[in-house]
């Protein structure tokens, strides 16, 4: 298990250690560079509510992140909130704790609901104008789709929404099944 006031003290330390050796410039340049990086890999996962969602219908797999609910406090106001941190590879499904879960990516997701339940989530390209996007659900073993967007008059801007809307819809189909 991970020692988060451990791990706090490490991270606190090295910030404090980068500060000493970089000018304000270099450091300004290297947190924007850090930080567009996590936010591009960011995207990369499912979010926490849809890896609650995936852990309960029974996703149990090692991933290379996890998610933790904890309590922050404000050193300054001493206001306390939830947040939920994005560690280290671990799968954290195994546990009993009802808000930690496996953080998987997308590409876990959509193969797990292949694997498991023989569903194929599609997202396609609508060609007209404007373009937009549309999501398909195949049930892999009859060729046949069990969903598709369109029925419901349903697009998407863009191809994120339409992959958040096909796996929010994957896990609707399961749990109602």
């Amino acid at each position: 298990m991970i020692d988060l006031n451990n791990l706090d003290r490490k991270l606190s330390e090295l910030e404090r250690r980068l500060d000493e050796a970089l000018s304000k410039e270099t450091r300004g340049s290297l947190t924007e560079f850090i930080n567009k990086k996590r936010n591009k890999m960011i995207k990369e996962f499912v979010s926490y509510e849809m890896a609650l969602a995936l852990k309960e219908l029974g996703f149990d797999e090692p991933c290379i992140g996890n998610y933790r609910k904890v309590q922050v406090s404000d050193a300054k106001t001493g206001d306390s909130s939830e947040s939920v941190l994005l560690l280290d590879m671990m799968n954290f499904n195994e546990n009993n704790k009802d808000t930690d879960a496996s953080a998987l990516t997308f590409s876990q997701a959509f193969r797990w609901f292949r694997e498991k339940y023989d569903l194929f989530g599609c997202i396609d390209l609508h060609v007209s104008t404007p373009l937009h996007w549309y999501v398909r659900i195949d049930k892999i073993s009859i060729n046949d789709f069990v969903y598709h967007s369109e029925d419901d008059s349903k697009y998407y801007e863009n191809y994120e929404d339409a992959e958040i809307a096909c796996l929010l819809k994957l896990i609707e189909l399961v749990k109602n099944k």
